[in-house]
């Protein structure tokens, strides 16, 4: 990927550091431990992600590791997850890539092994409680299942189509009918969707310039909203092009390396 598109988070003014596994704050939806607290006190006596991460290493919390000083006050934390694997994936490990133009694959659901990874999923987040306050999640079918793991977590989801995988051409990456899907997944505002899906096309497939816009324009998206703890529940295209090809990590590999199917990774994502 050239300039251009390295320095498209730049541009937009996001940045995102790494926290550490299974998310900075603990506690529930409330925030309650961790960084949040630190947070808590607003105004300019902040602590900074620096702070916060100096006071974890001294408690021998060796896994927390900063790339970036952001002001915790501006920062969201958001757990990336790639959805479980899907029929399709399954399918081209064994066929090839050419698996995802089949019908059979259209809005592909999890396969039985991706079932598997999706309750093992559920009972990390049962465990670890990540701090949410929104499930933002992919209208397509793999990744609404996926997102199933954080409906413990009793907070609203909402289906977002900027999180969709790279569209056009494979039937995998078509969704289905806001209809048919809202019945299905009934605990999911769908009010946003496009109606119908003009994206998809068959012949035609979303570029990389146009993939990174898109993540772009998710990240400043999510950073004007109101909650400041999400869950982000996507695809493996979008998270490479979003969080690596962008250079929105800066130097920091470990941030935007590719997800495996069913993966949660918890970052900072902030202004600059």
């Amino acid at each position: 990927v050239g300039a251009p598109c390295r320095n498209a988070m730049a541009d937009a003014g996001v940045r995102v550091v790494r926290a550490k596994e299974g998310g900075d704050e603990g506690g529930g939806s409330g925030g309650g431990g961790g960084a949040a607290s630190g947070a808590g006190a607003g105004g300019a006596g902040a602590d900074s992600a620096v702070d916060v991460a100096a006071r974890a290493a001294a408690a021998a919390d060796a896994t927390t590791i900063v790339a970036r000083a952001v002001p915790l006050r501006a920062a969201k934390l958001v757990h990336f997850v790639r959805h479980c694997e899907a029929t399709s994936n399954a399918a081209a490990a064994i066929e090839g890539r050419s698996a995802y133009r089949k019908p059979e694959h259209l809005d592909a659901r999890l396969s039985p092994a991706g079932v598997e990874q999706a309750e093992a999923l559920r009972a990390r987040v049962v465990a670890e409680r990540p701090a949410v306050d929104v499930v933002l999640v992919s209208p397509l079918t793999r990744a609404l299942q996926t997102a199933s793991a954080f409906e413990g977590c009793g907070k609203p989801f909402v289906a977002v189509e900027d999180l969709r995988e790279r569209i056009g051409v494979n039937m995998c990456d078509k969704r289905r009918g806001i209809d048919e899907v809202r019945d299905e997944f009934p605990h999911v505002d769908f009010s946003g969707l496009d109606v119908p899906d003009t994206r998809w096309t068959e012949d035609c497939r979303e570029t990389e310039e146009e993939i990174i816009a898109r993540g772009t324009a998710f990240l400043a998206w999510l950073l004007k909203r109101p909650e400041r703890h999400f869950a982000v529940v996507t695809h493996s295209s979008f998270l490479l092009h979003t969080l690596e090809k962008s250079g929105v990590c800066g130097d920091d590999a470990e941030v935007g390396k590719w997800f495996e199917n069913g993966e949660m990774r918890s970052v900072w994502v902030s202004p600059p």
